[in-house]
């Protein structure tokens, strides 16, 4: 089955007219009708620009839609009119007809945003990984009230000095579910964002860090500081400065000891929206970290306009600096910037001790990587907390 749709029809009806549209409609059904008869098929009409063939299966459809256009210029000459053709290969016959009609319309929406491709082929696995995402949104509600979702913290440390010592940590999330079980963040945090749920976990996220670290001081003596990334989505909500002030102020954690985690895209990107929002919250107190600096996104010369107080290199430099020996000048020159902009400065993803040896004899304030710690859960970063805060009389 081949579900073929015109792009933007509605638009087009609204342009040029019903009667306009309808001889496009017509045009199309001609081709459409000499393709049919060629393979045995049959042609039916959905609704709008949208119509569906019945066919024997063929090995490719790319010649279809460049004879539609050919076809609908004869009426529409000035008119630039394009198609999506989502293909069902191999139709099982007891599937219901709705079924499959489903699954094409899934299948055409991947090209939505793919302007070099007009068809797409449906797979079992694609479904397979849509209906998988479809149960993991409506799970979200009841592992947010269960707490499936756990907080993790990868340690950082200072390193300019005799030996390295704790200073503080990224929380990170991790999702342990009794229906999926560990669900990795590559799959849940983007498909939050897609649907606007990350707004919930973030505040979730900030809700327990600031609870944590409430509690580290009662035990501990000391406010643990905690990086907490935020998503972009998140920076257009408009009470987000007031909530993420009441999360930590409820629990009576100074605002200083929490960092705020904003990647350098979500600065660049839409930098007018987004900058005044950040300024807010770094105003308000809390420390602003740039995460990802280096990914590919900004310049040197938009450091000057960006409110921030942390750098963070991005952990593809660190990997790249034992191959490349110029990644290492321009690891060197981040942090002499940085350093230049009163910054502290943060390289992630640190693995070996050749690469500790080089930050810390270049300058750089602070790492965090599997040299030093992986991730730990709640227990195991309080045994650290312990460990380095308590025992060792920090």
């Amino acid at each position: 089955m081949v579900l073929l749709s015109v792009n933007r029809f509605r638009l087009i009806n609204e342009l040029y007219g019903h009667e306009f549209a309808d001889k496009i409609l017509l045009s199309i059904t001609g081709e459409l009708s000499d393709f049919v008869s060629k393979c045995k098929g049959l042609l039916g009409k959905e609704s709008g620009g949208t119509f569906l063939l019945y066919c024997e299966h063929q090995e490719d459809y790319e010649a279809l839609p460049k004879k539609l256009e050919e076809a609908v210029k004869k009426d529409a000459k000035d008119i630039n009119v394009s198609f999506k053709i989502a293909v069902y290969p191999f139709v099982d016959p007891s599937l219901e007809k709705e079924i499959v009609i489903d699954r094409l319309s899934d299948t055409a929406d991947t090209l939505i945003n793919d302007y070099g491709k007009n068809v797409a082929v449906y797979s079992h696995e694609a479904q397979t990984a849509n209906l998988h995402k479809e149960e993991l949104i409506a799970a979200f509600p009841e592992a947010l009230k269960e707490e499936q979702f756990q907080l993790y913290f990868q340690p950082k440390y200072e390193i300019q000095g005799e030996k390295p010592h704790l200073t503080s940590a990224e929380v990170l999330i991790r999702w342990i579910s009794p229906k999926f079980g560990f669900v990795s963040p590559g799959e849940f945090i983007s498909l939050f964002e897609e649907n606007g749920l990350i707004c919930q976990l973030d505040a979730y996220i900030i809700q327990k860090a600031a609870e944590h670290m409430k509690r580290w001081k009662k035990v501990y003596g000391e406010y643990v500081p905690l990086s907490i990334n935020l998503s972009r989505v998140n920076l257009y909500r408009p009470n987000l400065v007031e909530e993420i002030i009441g999360y930590i102020s409820s629990n009576g954690v100074p605002r200083e000891k929490c960092y705020i985690e904003i990647t350098e895209s979500a600065f660049v990107e839409d930098a007018k929206a987004v900058i005044p929002v950040i300024d807010k919250i770094r105003q308000s107190g809390f420390k602003i970290e740039i995460d990802d600096f280096g990914s590919g996104y900004s310049s040197f010369g938009a450091l000057a306009d960006l409110p921030f107080d942390v750098l963070k290199i991005d952990m593809q430099f660190i990997r790249a600096m034992e191959k490349n020996p110029k990644v290492k000048d321009i690891v060197k020159m981040i942090i002499n910037l940085a350093k230049t902009l009163n910054a502290t400065v943060v390289s992630e993803g640190v693995e070996t001790k050749q690469q500790y040896d080089f930050l810390q004899e270049i300058g750089c304030d602070i790492i965090q990587g599997y040299y030093l710690s992986k991730p730990l859960p709640l227990k195991e970063f309080e045994e650290l907390i312990q460990k380095e805060f308590v025992t060792n009389g920090r």
